[in-house]
């Protein structure tokens, strides 16, 4: 079968899954916040909308502010400062022709509402609420267009100063029957805290559980579906078309162990027909690994490292489609300030090489995301794959400095007791 057959085919089969899914309105979103000083805030409010049946306008959007200490507790009306930017998973040729400009491939619209509050006072158990009508149609939830209802949670008086996890990953995924899906959400943590990732039930409301189909369930939402409680990583091979609402969890845990705040990412994987071959994980994990050692048990995607450890590794992807083009993108220059990530060829295989400093107070479990995407069309094939770094807390004395014979010097040494 040649190319370009291939290509009309999957046009045809992508314009026909349309047809039949196309209902309601928002596959997903979150609530998220940004602590900028005592009890104040920046929250966002970030809703995806499926551009075939887009009506949401950018008037202000109200979020239920609650807590259980007795404070004030007003809802908040955040103005709109994204609408209608458009977050199709679809190759650069093929965008002009997604719902969102008028055509027939599906299409996603990201709005995003934003603002800065003050909060009366601490408490740990500040709930940001939002929900309306209605959701996406799916396979796995029952009753037709269903409700959505997200929250996220701040403990202020454990964590005054915490601020919620940032997801920069593709925010609605589309991948292919048949195919084996690598998912993570590219978290991006600021205050170095330890997150925990799990599968949860899905809301109508608050405390109302999403009605499921038989045979799916807010743990078990596509079958066969595992996240890893550490990195977030989501794999399963789809078996069947048509859309499905995942929920995940994301709680924070400071250095002794408090949770101090959570998520919910509240979304939908888009199962469709294609042709094209995702690229493959890369082979082995971890190659020319310089300054550290491989963290064991992580099959070649792990780097246990010392505070202070200067880095570099490489990783590897194919495609079994030779004339695919490949970009691979990482949030590792977001993790480590001052980080180095290149690419090495754009056609299989296809070198990404990583270079960074492991600071003092670097989060002692820290998932490193690297995303592989082709330029099949009219669907990119796209994989996330994660690098856990496990950093070991050390002596640090700062950078290396120059020290002359017969000069005061005085070092200022953390980590240890004893020095030589």
């Amino acid at each position: 079968m040649n190319k370009y057959f291939k290509f009309l085919l999957s046009i045809i089969l992508i314009i026909s899954f349309t047809e039949e899914i196309k209902a309601t309105h928002v596959p997903g979103g979150n609530i998220t916040y940004e602590n900028i000083g005592p009890n104040t805030f920046v929250v966002t409010l970030t809703v995806f909308e499926d551009c075939g049946t887009a009506f949401m306008g950018n008037t202000a959007q109200m979020v239920m502010l609650s807590n259980s200490c007795g404070l004030s507790s007003p809802n908040i009306n955040l103005p709109n400062v994204v609408f209608q930017d458009e977050v199709s998973q679809l190759c650069l040729q093929m965008i002009g022709q997604s719902e969102c400009n008028g055509g027939g491939f599906p299409g996603v619209y990201m709005h995003v509402w934003r603002d800065t509050i003050t909060l009366p006072g601490g408490c740990d158990s500040w709930v940001f609420a939002w929900d309306g009508c209605c959701r996406n149609t799916s396979v796995n939830a029952s009753g037709g267009s269903n409700n959505y209802y997200w929250e996220t949670i701040l403990n202020s008086v454990t964590a005054p100063t915490n601020s919620s996890p940032i997801i920069t990953s593709q925010p609605i995924p589309y991948n292919c029957n048949n195919q084996p899906v690598n998912y993570n959400f590219g978290v991006i943590e600021p205050d170095g805290d330890s997150l925990h990732y799990s599968l949860v039930s899905a809301m109508d409301a608050a405390g109302v559980f999403l009605p499921y189909n038989p045979g799916y369930s807010g743990s078990s939402p596509i079958n066969g579906i595992a996240i890893d409680p550490n990195t977030g990583e989501i794999t399963f091979t789809p078996q069947l078309i048509g859309n499905f609402v995942v929920a995940v969890l994301i709680e924070e845990f400071n250095s002794n162990g408090d949770l101090v705040g959570s998520i919910l990412q509240d979304f939908q994987f888009e199962i469709l027909v294609c042709q094209n071959i995702g690229p493959s994980p890369p082979a082995g994990g971890i190659v020319n690994l310089y300054g550290a050692d491989t963290l064991p048990g992580s099959l070649g995607f792990g780097i246990q490292a010392c505070e202070g450890d200067s880095i570099c590794f490489d990783m590897v992807f194919l495609d079994v489609d030779p004339n695919d083009t490949l970009s691979i993108t990482s949030n590792i220059t977001q993790l480590f300030p001052g980080s180095t990530f290149s690419q090495t060829g754009s056609t299989s295989p296809v070198t990404a090489s990583f270079c960074m400093v492991v600071l003092p107070g670097t989060n002692p479990f820290t998932a490193i995301n690297v995303t592989v995407t082709d330029n099949a069309c009219p669907v990119n094939g796209s994989s996330s794959f994660v690098i856990l770094l496990n950093v070991i807390s050390s002596t640090y004395a700062g950078s290396d400095v120059t020290m002359c014979f017969g000069v005061p010097t005085s070092l200022n040494s953390s980590g240890g007791s004893t020095f030589n």
